[in-house]
């Protein structure tokens, strides 16, 4: 991660944010691009909470390990990719 840890990135001011169009509470993730970062933030923190700024290989190493199932929990696949974008399971 760029800069280790939490931060509140200046760099993502004006970011135009996005998060899964099947998030049925909108409480989830949003995920934007600047300066070639990759910013992930709470949606229900908005602005006033921490970004986590990853370069674009750093993103796509997470992107991977998920579409590889490198992060599920032992008999639970609660998330999968499919064009590039994540989805919980239903």
């Amino acid at each position: 991660m760029v800069g280790r840890g939490t931060v509140t990135d200046s760099r993502f001011a004006g970011a135009r944010w996005r998060k899964s169009n099947l998030s049925m509470t909108g409480e989830c993730v949003e995920v934007a691009y600047a300066g070639g970062l990759i910013g992930v933030r709470d949606s229900k923190q908005g602005e006033a909470g921490p970004v986590l700024a990853f370069t674009s290989g750093e993103w796509a190493a997470f992107l991977g390990g998920a579409r590889q199932g490198e992060f599920d929990e032992e008999g639970y696949s609660g998330v999968y990719i499919a064009a590039g974008q994540a989805y919980a399971r239903r």
